[in-house]
């Protein structure tokens, strides 16, 4: 039997539940229809995520009815997907002094506030621990290489990756390997090479353990050939970019960490800890932010330098390391000579060690570290024959994620009526939640409706690039979207007009690290991001700080070195689908705590929740 959706129509919510009746009858019938008209402007913008042109027409629905309370209730829902934190506060704040029993407002607004906790928390220096589980997948497998290794590694130097590209330098064996996706690699011969570096575009810089810089630009189906950049006066075992325009490498032989300039190839410093009972050997360097990680295998330490001024600030001590890599969310991480994997919870404000955490023993084998293109954290053992993981999962300080809710459209399958609506998620934990089962319910109409999710094909990708003025000569690369910035009150003017335009097909914001944005400025677009399921990506023209760093990383987004060419990051997988069958008879309501459709999502450890007003007369099929 076809099922039956009975709805009382919205105007009853329009016009009579949002006036107060003694007042309210007195307003003209033609003021009431042209508050109603605006309104229902505004809900079918609310749903296609125009959340500017959302905003316009409710303040034209309460200009025509000034007692429409569920103005309140919109605009908060509205401009929390702006990222304004406190503007949907006030509004939800504003609606329950009027709707003091409402039930879904005040879940609503804990849930804001929330994660708005959690945002902060980000931004802050203390460590946001997650918790990690390791496993030695196969590597043909893990990688889909099919049954032939398409490497042979003699003597492995150092790994390292940037999103998708991944490069081994084969030091012993002279070669390096470029990933090319889908478990194909190319090998280019390089005399002795001890790390390649990924920039973000396609370009690599490869150092030689002599100081040969070489760099050569990845265009797929081409031949690579090799520049030679020139020759700096160490002897390399690590380097890391800590700009676009500044690296550094670790050099055992003279025993210090030296700094140089990328173009140029200019030394610009060089750094030595100023005490230690055995000589100083760096033997592996990693960069977070504004910090730079150094192993000394020879004290037994690993040192913390704040890369802005480059002077030692404190260091945590571990026997003998052999590698150390951040996280995405800033836990070190240190490879010890015995196989111990040990994690360092860092206080960056206090320049203090707050907690040191054995994972994981058994890996001697296990030679250098380096990221998944989903954050997740792999090892491999000397001849890259072994691979080791680490998979980030949520824990109590980061178990908190984003669903935002849009375009519901009513639809029949085999004589089934179901609510289709897209959704999109915010989180750090891609391998996770990919590989875990996903439990959606929904509530409507007082009703709780076992509901499913599936997971959308990923969109291409389409870049937005906030930056500042650009070098004289220079322009934007012509595959992407930008606008000219200087701080945080410019991108919230140049945002809304590029959301708007661009809202069906952007995937990523990149930002220019140069911009000056205070921490109210990346909550709103750290919020902006989240709630829309976008990528935050930093273009680090200069080092960039903790926290944009830290926000970054949240949204699943990844830190790139130079935009000369189109960056080469990857769209997030944010998109999802939920299906909410119908019972087979089922009215609406104008009250808005009935009609109000809330999503429960519970992806493992992990719960997101979402709200969306939903009437179905002013639905499409």
């Amino acid at each position: 039997m076809k099922r039956t959706i009975l709805i009382v129509l919205a105007v009853l919510f329009l016009g009579r539940g949002t006036v107060i009746p003694s007042v309210g009858a007195e307003l003209p019938r033609a003021q009431l229809d042209e508050s109603e008209r605006h309104f229902t402007r505004a809900y079918a913008y609310f749903l296609d995520r125009d959340y500017w042109s959302t905003l316009d027409y409710l303040d034209r629905a309460l200009k025509a009815n000034t007692y429409l309370v569920d103005y309140y209730l919109l605009k908060g829902l509205t401009v929390e997907r702006t990222g304004d934190f406190d503007g949907a506060r006030k509004a939800l704040a504003s609606y329950l002094e009027v709707r003091t029993l409402d039930r879904t407002a005040p879940r609503i607004l804990n849930c804001i506030l929330a994660q708005e906790r959690l945002l902060r928390a980000i931004l802050g220096p203390l460590p946001l621990a997650s918790r990690w589980q390791f496993s030695r997948p196969d590597l043909q497998r893990e990688w889909e290489c099919g049954f032939f290794r398409p490497f042979n590694v003699v003597g492995l130097g150092k790994v390292e990756a940037l999103d998708s590209a991944l490069c081994l330098s084969d030091t012993l064996g002279d070669k390096i390997y470029l990933s090319g996706g889908e478990g194909r690699f190319r090998s280019v011969p390089v005399d002795s090479p001890a790390v390649t570096l990924p920039l973000g575009d396609g370009t690599f810089f490869v150092f030689g353990s002599s100081g040969d810089v070489f760099s050569f630009f990845d265009l797929p189906g081409e031949n690579i050939s090799l520049d030679l950049r020139g020759r700096i006066p160490s002897h390399v075992v690590d380097a890391s970019w800590l700009s676009e325009g500044e690296f550094a490498v670790a050099d055992p032989v003279a025993r210090a960490v030296d700094f140089y300039d990328r173009e140029t190839l200019q030394s610009l410093a060089s750094w030595t800890p100023q005490e230690g009972e055995m000589l100083f050997e760096p033997v592996g360097i990693s960069r977070y932010a504004n910090w730079l990680a150094v192993a000394d295998r020879g004290n037994g330490r690993v040192y913390l330098l704040e890369t802005i001024g480059r002077r030692e600030s404190f260091y945590v001590k571990v026997d003998m390391p052999r590698d150390v890599l951040w996280s995405p969310l800033g836990e070190l991480f240190v490879l010890t000579e015995k196989g111990e994997i040990f994690r360092a919870g860092i206080d960056f404000d206090r320049r203090e060690i707050r907690n040191l955490d054995r994972l994981e023993v058994g890996l001697e084998d296990v030679w250098s570290l380096f990221h998944s293109p989903h954050g997740d954290l792999y090892g491999l053992d000397i001849s890259a024959s072994k691979l080791f993981k680490a998979v980030m999962l949520p824990s109590r300080d980061a178990g908190q994620g984003f669903l935002g809710l849009f375009n519901p459209v009513l639809a029949l399958d085999k004589d089934k009526e179901s609510f289709l609506v897209d959704a999109t998620l915010g989180f750090p934990f891609v391998s996770y939640f990919r590989n875990t089962h996903a439990v959606a319910h929904s509530v409507w109409n007082d009703r709780a409706i076992p509901s499913s999710m599936h997971w959308m094909p990923r969109a291409p990708l389409d870049a937005l690039l906030l930056h500042r003025p650009l070098k004289s000569g220079s322009v934007p690369t012509p595959s992407l979207r930008s606008a000219r910035v200087e701080g945080g009150r410019d991108v919230r003017i140049a945002l809304p007009p590029l959301w708007s335009l661009h809202r069906g097909t952007l995937t990523n914001v990149i930002v220019d690290s140069s911009i000056s944005l205070s921490p109210e400025d990346l909550l709103y677009l750290a919020r902006f991001c989240l709630e829309n399921g976008l990528r935050l990506d930093v273009w680090a023209r200069e080092i960039p700080s903790l926290a944009l760093t830290r926000v970054s990383a949240f949204t699943g987004g990844t830190t790139v070195f130079s935009l000369a060419q189109p960056p080469r990051v990857s769209p997030p997988w944010s998109r999802v689908r939920i299906r909410i069958p119908l019972p087979r008879e089922l009215s609406s309501s104008g009250y808005p705590s009935r009609s109000m459709l809330a999503v429960y999502l519970d992806i493992g450890l992990v719960q997101m929740k979402g709200w969306i007003p939903l009437w179905p007369d002013l639905l499409f099929p």
